[in-house]
């Protein structure tokens, strides 16, 4: 493996690592939003509480 390959190696994973972490954390602030609109009731902690 050529010093070339490596750093083509290590640049993929980094871009990989970039683009998952960044889609987690946009899909946390886009739950976060819904949630505070409140477009989620089934995640509500008094679902079924209902007399």
């Amino acid at each position: 493996m050529t010093t070339n390959e490596m750093y083509f190696l290590i640049l993929i994973l980094v871009a990989f690592c970039g683009l998952g972490i960044f889609f987690v954390i946009e899909t946390i602030i886009y739950r976060r939003s819904l949630r505070r609109i409140g477009y989620l009731p089934y995640e509500e902690p008094h679902d079924g509480q209902h007399h």
